[in-house]
C-alpha cells in the first residue's frame, strides 16, 4: 500500500466586498464609514503585515480603523478595516486598499469615489 502524506498547511485570505465605492460626496467633506473584512480561509495561520492606501489619489481616503495590521489570523478567523472618503478635488477619484500577509503576497481592493 502506498501511503501519502497529508497536503501541507498553507495560509489564504479573502477580501469582502472585492471592490469599494464610496460614491458622490463633497469636496473637502468625508462621508460615511465602509468596512472591509480579511478573511483567512487557508489551513495555516495568516500574518497580516502591513496595510497601506496605494494608486492615484491615495489620499482622498484614509483607514480610519485598523483592526487588522500585525494580527495573526487562524483559519476562518477574521478582521475588518474601517475607511472613509474625503475627496480632495471634484471627479472621479481612485485608490486601492493594499493588504499585504505574510506568507501569501497581498491582496489589492480598488477604491473609488466621486467629488462633487
Amino acid at each position: 500500500a502506498v501511503v501519502q502524506a497529508p497536503p501541507a498547511a498553507a495560509p489564504a485570505a479573502t477580501v469582502t466586498p472585492a471592490i469599494v465605492d464610496f460614491g458622490g460626496q463633497t469636496v473637502g467633506s468625508t462621508g460615511a464609514a465602509k468596512t472591509v473584512t480579511v478573511t483567512s480561509t487557508g489551513t495555516a495561520p495568516l500574518t497580516i503585515a502591513s496595510i497601506a492606501l496605494t494608486g492615484a489619489n491615495p489620499g482622498d481616503f484614509v483607514t480610519s480603523s485598523d483592526g487588522c495590521a500585525n494580527q495573526v489570523l487562524g483559519a476562518g478567523a477574521s478582521c475588518t478595516i474601517t475607511l472613509h472618503f474625503t475627496p480632495a478635488a471634484a471627479g472621479p477619484r481612485a485608490a486601492a486598499l493594499t493588504v499585504t500577509a505574510s506568507p501569501g503576497g497581498s491582496l489589492n481592493v480598488p477604491l473609488s469615489g466621486t467629488g462633487l
